[in-house]
């Protein structure tokens, strides 16, 4: 079980998709616990399985470099602790179960569902590997994140509100790409890997990150500004230290280290979205 978990990355991606669905549904207003459940269900095991044929098709790449690669040790197919047969064998079941939740639900929740798996495949893949071709890195891994909100906002309707959030989660999501990418920078650059980041360089994707940060924060503070007027903002900007300690030195080094640490934003937005669904502020 330990494994399996490991290898889907159990802990992070649940809290990326459920947080992205809870901000969605607390924004559009409209709480339904059984839709809610088929979309957390739906997205998880897309986004699972994707992480999964990431790992299978890292594994392959890794098979052909190991006499100059070591960073994937953490590889579960590599060290032997799952087989290749039993990966493909997750990997399938999680999509087809994503697709079939989403099925139950509309159309263009089957949709959705379809693209986030497409996404993952064109990047994962050794036939396309958008994961070694920059810019399309980054932006495919970025458009998951709307994605999985769309599910929700189909349903609500278009508005300002949404269509903020969706560039929210769109540049958020650009975050963590480029946190792993500065991480495997020297042996990214060893081995001669392309990405976004060794085109950009460690100086500039640094303030690439710092300004993707600051940019979420000012429109993040617009949509609780229009969510629940100027008290909601205020909170918000009140919290704001907690969203930019990333500028200490030492944060952001545990940052690359430690990417789970980008879930102090997340309950930040989270409680003051809540807030202002609840009319206390």
């Amino acid at each position: 079980m330990c494994n399996l978990l490991t290898f889907i990355r159990f802990r992070n991606t649940t809290v990326t998709v459920l947080y992205i669905l809870f901000f969605s549904t607390l924004l559009a207003r409209k709480v339904n616990l059984y839709e809610f459940s088929q979309m957390a269900l739906s997205n998880l095991f897309a986004i699972w399985a994707i992480y999964g044929f990431n790992d299978l098709e890292d594994a392959k790449l890794e098979l052909g470099l190991k006499k100059r690669r070591k960073f994937f040790h953490k590889n579960l197919i590599l060290n032997g602790q799952i087989s290749e047969r039993e990966a493909y064998g997750i990997t399938l079941i999680l999509s087809l179960l994503a697709l079939l939740i989403s099925l139950q639900m509309r159309i263009y929740n089957f949709v959705l569902i379809g693209l986030i798996l497409l996404i993952g495949l064109v990047y994962s893949s050794g036939y396309f590997r958008f994961k070694s071709r920059p810019p399309f890195d980054v932006l495919s891994h970025a458009i998951i994140g709307p994605l999985i909100s769309m599910g929700v906002f189909v349903t609500a309707g278009t508005n300002i509100l949404n269509g903020m959030a969706l560039l929210s989660f769109f540049l958020g999501s650009l975050i963590p790409e480029i946190l792993n990418q500065r991480y495997d920078y020297h042996l990214d650059k060893k081995n001669k890997i392309k990405t976004t980041v060794q085109l950009l360089g460690k100086g500039i994707s640094l303030k690439l990150l710092i300004g993707l940060a600051f940019s979420i924060i000012v429109l993040n503070g617009l949509i609780f500004f229009l969510y629940g007027g100027i008290d909601l903002a205020l909170l918000y900007l009140l919290l704001s230290p907690l969203l930019i300690i990333f500028l200490n030195k030492k944060v952001r080094q545990l940052l690359e280290k430690k990417p789970i640490v980008l879930t102090i934003p997340i309950f930040v937005n989270l409680i003051v979205l809540l807030l202002g669904f609840l009319n206390i502020f």
